[in-house]
């Protein structure tokens, strides 16, 4: 591929990519509405696994956020039900956050809305083979895996 086919797919590479993360986004606050969650609460909640205990760390780095705002998004968690906060005895300045059992089931009508939705999305796609895209969809992560532990 010459320099100026690359530079033209490069670009179209950038609007699908904007396009594509401006539209998670959106949907991602569209779900989260339907269950009374930010989208930060969301977000961090889609983190979890049932029986899974995480200090907030952990949880920090998953999610990319700062320790202020996780207290904060952790917070609202908390006053909704949904978490709960255990002090970690083997580090006292940590605290293990786990799921309550109403987080545990809003977790499964979340996980089950996000499938439904992207089945749909999947259906969508016409006579383009559903197979294609999500290998597609593989290689760009794992180019961009790879920028990202590089740069």
């Amino acid at each position: 591929m010459d320099y100026k086919e690359l530079n033209k797919e490069a670009k179209e590479l950038t609007d699908i990519t904007f396009n594509l993360i401006n539209n998670c986004q959106e949907k991602e606050i569209k779900i989260a509405g339907i269950y009374g969650l930010s989208q930060a609460e969301f977000k961090c909640l889609r983190f979890f696994e049932v029986g899974e205990k995480i200090n907030n760390k952990n949880i920090a780095g998953r999610i990319k956020l700062s320790p202020g705002r996780l207290t904060r998004i952790i917070d609202g968690l908390v006053k909704k039900g949904l978490v709960i906060r255990e002090l970690n005895y083997d580090d006292r300045r940590n605290m293990e956050v786990s799921l309550t059992s109403d987080g545990v089931v809003l977790l499964g009508k979340i996980n089950e809305t996000y499938l439904n939705i992207h089945k749909e999305i999947l259906s969508s796609t016409g006579d383009i083979g559903q197979k294609e895209i999500l290998q597609a969809l593989k290689i760009l992560v794992d180019s961009l895996d790879k920028w990202i532990s590089k740069n």
